[in-house]
């Protein structure tokens, strides 16, 4: 049986006032460490406010999802709340190396726009970020696509959701467990 090297997977989920890494807001951040396993070995979220950073008229970067979106998750009511851009990232890195000293792999439903996010607006987060990922929906798709099982897709009531960023990087870790019970059906050699 394989063993894997004690991995870490860093899900990253990030809501932000658009989707332009370069030109959006960060308005909250989100991360659970995992071990290969699964099992979370810590969580951590917090709020930014924009307007700490110097970015009066953030909110006219939101577009009308977003906005209906953060007003009735609560996001935007909280916003006053949030610590400044650079006050994130320096507890972002701090929880990070409270559980290792080697990069994370990122994961989670699109790493790669979490991670594109990170490289742009939270540079210290770059050393942190090992350069492979695992990618739900690339794993949704084979799924999908390839094998013609979508019953095999967990489906998450979106209707229950409120869209935040530590929720929806539980519910990527919750996706995940569904598709490593689909192993353990698999004899071993």
């Amino acid at each position: 049986m394989y063993a894997p090297a004690m991995e870490w997977f860093a899900w990253l989920d990030f809501e932000t006032t658009g989707p332009d890494p370069r030109l959006d807001h960060v308005l909250e951040v989100a991360l659970v460490v995992t071990s290969h396993d699964l099992i979370e070995q810590t969580a951590f979220t917090i709020i930014v406010n924009p307007s700490l950073d110097g970015n009066a008229g953030w909110e006219d970067r939101l577009d009308d999802e977003r906005k209906v979106r953060y007003e009735n998750n609560g996001l935007l009511r909280d916003i006053t709340t949030g610590v400044s851009l650079r006050s994130a990232e320096d507890a972002l890195v701090q929880t990070i190396k409270r559980v290792t000293a080697d990069p994370l792999v990122l994961a989670g439903v699109h790493p790669e726009q979490e991670r594109a996010i990170a490289q742009a607006r939270m540079r210290s987060m770059r050393p942190w970020m090992h350069w492979r990922s695992l990618d739900l929906t690339s794993v949704r798709r084979f799924i999908r696509d390839i094998g013609g099982r979508t019953d095999l897709i967990p489906t998450f009531a979106d209707a229950d959701r409120v869209h935040r960023a530590l929720e929806d990087a539980q519910d990527a870790i919750s996706e995940a467990r569904v598709y490593r019970t689909y192993l353990d059906i698999i004899p071993e050699d």
